[in-house]
């Protein structure tokens, strides 16, 4: 698999999504775009959401909370607790949103480096295959494309590379529902700039 491709995996006899992107960067850096609220309002969520609120506590037993906002003004907000925290190799958390607080999940989230390239891997598992489809329809494919693009951004402020990486939209959604019974592994490849050596 190449650098800047990611792949679903959506089978059918199990309520889960594992995504698999393969990044052009170290595992440190690909870790810190995961982990520090900073960078996490740079990518996390589709491109037409803003993130007001992000706060986070990385260590096992600490809390997360995301806020995005549309630009009518309205709220998505989402919350959980990290489980297990392994720097730069294994993040576990639960994921909750607070519009449907009884159909949480939970990502296990791998970091694989290999020559300078960093395979990142969550699987995300939902109580039942109706949660999981219902998230698929509400597209849990299309944030990741907001997250996973990057393009330069200017910035004097700080020497951290992860500074300079401005998520964006690159690609129109995919057509999950009509492949996702048969298990088949979902490959969408996006457009990506270079932030300081690294694409993201």
């Amino acid at each position: 698999m190449a650098a800047n491709e990611t792949t679903f995996v959506v089978p059918e006899d199990s309520p889960t999504i594992t995504e698999i992107h393969v990044f052009d960067a170290p595992a440190t850096v690909v870790y810190r775009a995961l982990t520090r609220p900073e960078h996490i309002k740079d990518w996390y969520g589709p491109r037409r959401l803003s993130l007001p609120v992000a706060e986070m506590d990385v260590r096992p037993g600490g809390t997360y909370h995301f806020v995005n906002r549309d630009a009518e003004g309205d709220d998505f907000a989402f919350h959980g607790v990290y489980r297990e925290v392994v720097p730069d190799r294994r993040l576990v958390y639960t994921w909750v949103y607070e519009g449907e607080p009884d159909t949480g999940a939970l990502t296990t989230a791998e970091l694989d480096e290999h020559d300078g390239k960093t395979t990142l891997t969550p699987t995300t598992v939902f109580p039942t295959l109706e949660d999981r489809d219902g998230n698929l329809r509400e597209g849990a494919t299309r944030g990741p494309r907001s997250r996973w693009s990057a393009s330069k951004r200017s910035s004097r402020r700080s020497a951290d590379p992860c500074d300079d990486a401005r998520i964006r939209d690159s690609a129109p959604p995919a057509d999950v529902s009509r492949r996702r019974r048969s298990g088949h592994r979902i490959r969408l490849t996006y457009s990506s700039r270079p932030c300081l050596g690294i694409n993201l």
